[in-house]
């Protein structure tokens, strides 16, 4: 899915969902006390809450979701970028300074209510200092998540929606999660594919910073290859983390017959071949940035992967276009458009001159 389509889709998506949060909120006009777990421990909020900082790309996504971006006080710059990319642009404060973090919004940065509200971010082990100093310096509610799994996605996308006032019932997002991960499995199953004999080896290539990495077992996407049929080609027991890094010719040597890449790296296909020493015989598709996070968007992921390694099941993906995909191509598309107009301008007055 391109991002064009994505972001039609999501913002879509949000349209629906708001009118569906607006009615929740105005039925619990009265605050009910929820508890939701978190990596560090439990917090106790009157959801739903009125305003939210958020650090960390799903949560923002997942908060667009459910209808609730213009809660949305502050976040980090890459969920900022994402989050415009759907249409919101409300000139969100964007940090990740831990004292501007927790001076600004103790002094009510953008409405933000220390007693009521919550900042959301990521568990992830060098965050908690951070975390830690947010509360404990500042007095501020947070709420640390880090799911590892497709369960762990669909249990975030209902605890931000407990924040918000959402209850399991209600939460469409979630239920539409569980019920892809549902239909896969069904499908799976009844076209005979329940063995690992049987399944399409496939990995996730993560880039970051000029650097490549397979993921291993406890990666979200390679939970997500798993749920939709595949084998994890990239496992790899003698490795820590949930991805490792690779070099030019790696890929080659773990047998995938799938390769799904990072929608963060930024060239063609047909670069990454060259880069990573990828042979034409290794089907390489690229993910969309939000496709493999911990937002209900992880289902569009799921029905990549699955038509990927199964079309015949799932349907034909459209063909993937390995040339240059930056965005330095349509600028020089549209250069040289203007240009052919200009020139074809010139001639019909030349020719209007001499007639």
């Amino acid at each position: 899915m391109n991002k064009k389509a994505m972001t039609i889709t999501l913002v879509t998506a949000i349209v629906l969902s708001s009118f569906v949060s607006v009615s929740l909120i105005s039925d619990n006009s009265d605050a009910d006390t929820v508890t939701v777990t978190g990596v560090w421990g439990d917090i106790t909020v009157d959801a739903p809450i009125r305003k939210i900082a958020i650090f960390g790309t799903a949560f923002a996504v997942t908060t667009v979701e459910l209808g609730f971006g213009d809660r949305i006080v502050m976040v980090d710059t890459y969920s900022l970028d994402l989050v415009s990319d759907y249409g919101f642009e409300r000139g969100y404060s964007v940090t990740t300074d831990t004292d501007e973090i927790g001076q600004k919004l103790a002094n009510g940065e953008g409405g933000f209510d220390k007693n009521r509200d919550v900042v959301v971010l990521y568990g992830y082990s060098y965050q908690k200092t951070q975390a830690e100093k947010i509360r404990d310096t500042y007095g501020i509610k947070v709420l640390a998540l880090y799911p590892q799994s497709y369960d762990g996605a669909i249990d975030t996308v209902f605890t931000i929606g407990k924040l918000f006032g959402i209850s399991e019932a209600n939460n469409t997002a979630a239920k539409s999660m569980e019920n892809a991960k549902t239909y896969y499995i069904n499908e799976l199953i009844s076209n005979g594919i329940d063995t690992d004999g049987e399944k399409v080896p496939a990995a996730y290539v993560s880039y970051s910073s000029g650097n490549f990495s397979a993921g291993n077992d406890s990666s979200i996407t390679a939970a997500m290859i798993r749920l939709a049929g595949g084998v994890n080609a990239a496992s790899d027991s003698s490795k820590t983390g949930t991805s490792y890094p690779i070099n030019a010719g790696d890929l080659e040597l773990m047998g995938a017959k799938i390769i799904f890449l990072d929608g963060n790296y930024p060239d063609s296909i047909a670069k990454f071949r060259s880069e990573m020493l990828v042979s034409e015989e290794i089907k390489v598709y690229q993910l969309g940035k939000t496709m493999n996070t911990y937002a209900s968007t992880i289902s569009d992921g799921i029905k990549l992967i699955a038509s990927g390694m199964y079309p015949e099941i799932f349907g034909e993906l459209d063909p993937v276009d390995e040339g240059d995909n930056s965005d330095s191509m349509w600028y020089i598309i549209a250069i040289a458009a203007v240009i052919i107009l200009l020139i074809a301008v010139v001639l019909v007055l030349r020719r209007s001159k001499t007639v």
